[in-house]
């Protein structure tokens, strides 16, 4: 089955515009957490890069200094490198230095 990730919105306008379901994301967070298949891990990164959530580029920002596995801590800096978030640009910045 796929993760709750498309469980992570909830619609707050008549206009469509959508905004991240705290609770929900907060539970795919500590699903990664305890979560040790590598694909549903990468699954999951896919989710956080995809939110504006400050959280979830934190955690990315973890994984990638940190994770034991080298092709989780590559996607998480692959998705920080394609982020317009100031954090993420300096943290792509310092990576490189």
């Amino acid at each position: 089955p796929r993760p709750a990730s498309r469980n992570m919105y909830v619609n707050v306008d008549g206009a469509g515009e959508r905004k991240p379901n705290d609770k929900a994301f907060k539970a795919l967070l500590s699903l990664f957490d305890s979560e040790s298949n590598e694909k549903l891990k990468l699954q999951l990164l896919s989710s956080f890069g995809r939110t504006d959530n400050k959280e979830g580029l934190k955690k990315l920002i973890s994984v990638a200094k940190s994770d034991s596995s080298v092709e989780v801590r590559k996607q998480a800096a692959s998705i920080i490198g394609r982020s317009k978030d100031p954090e993420a640009i300096k943290f792509m910045e310092d990576l490189l230095k």
